[in-house]
């Protein structure tokens, strides 16, 4: 995957803003600070090649990963952003509006307790929030026909879950 020059101003924007605000909200572990382009932001890109049709949900955004980097890299596509902490969310409207992301919607909700929308996604992203086959029914009903969900999964992770089953 390669950015355009703007493309790659905007991620670097946002890294910015992510060791900016992180300072007092703690949006990402602190020990990640060091490694955030390539454990964020690069991990958040490796789904861009996956990502179909016009409308993508990021689940459990968090501080915008995977959904701000995927933003930059697919500024034809409509992404809505989901969390259902305000705060962070406070941050992604400051991040949507310093990096003029017209194509970037916040929405405040816990879709595994909410209501289903009307309306559904192309590609559903989550990163860090559940384990596939708990995620698989949360996220079902918001997905269109023939839709993709990607999963981002660390080994670490995987390999600490199992080693605590």
């Amino acid at each position: 995957m390669s950015l355009p020059k703007a493309g790659v101003e905007k991620l670097a924007a946002y890294a910015e803003l992510l060791v900016k605000w992180n300072r007092g909200m703690n949006l990402i572990s602190r020990r990640d600070i060091d490694r955030l382009v390539p454990r964020h932001l690069l991990d958040s890109l490796t789904g861009a090649e996956w990502v179909v049709g016009a409308k993508i949900l990021d689940i459990g955004t968090g501080p915008g990963l995977p959904g701000i980097p995927l933003a930059i890299a697919h500024e034809d596509k409509a992404f809505t952003l989901c969390d259902r902490m305000a705060k962070r969310l406070r941050f992604l409207q400051v991040a949507i509006n310093e990096l003029n992301l017209s194509n970037v919607a916040l929405e405040e909700k816990n879709i595994a307790v909410n209501d289903v929308v009307a309306e559904g996604f192309d590609t559903i992203v989550a990163r860090g929030v559940a384990q596939t086959k708990q995620l698989w029914p949360v996220v079902k009903p918001y997905l269109n026909p023939g839709g993709r969900v990607i999963v981002y999964s660390h080994v670490a992770q995987e390999q600490h879950a199992l080693a605590g089953a």
